[in-house]
């Protein structure tokens, strides 16, 4: 994943010619509460039958007990504010 990042920051920013604000920035505690919002909505349709929420990544996984779960909610906090 952090290859990644750097390969797209050298695309959008050196080498496409787009700018690129500092406020920009923002957009990404935006998009990663998106995608938590979304796995949690989709954990339920991706189990299998009778087998409990299946999640994609260990540390959404809201089943692992109330210190994982407090977590992800002080995560989601900090990223709306």
């Amino acid at each position: 994943h952090n290859l990644n990042v750097i390969f797209v920051i050298a695309e959008v920013a050196l080498l496409g010619g787009l700018p690129v604000v500092i406020s920009h920035v923002a957009l990404a505690p935006l998009l990663g509460l998106v995608y938590v919002i979304f796995a949690w909505s989709m954990a339920n349709s991706l189990g299998k039958e009778g087998g409990g929420p299946q999640f994609l990544y260990f540390f959404l996984d809201t089943t692992l007990g109330w210190t994982t779960t407090k977590a992800l909610v002080a995560l989601l906090a900090v990223l709306l504010t």
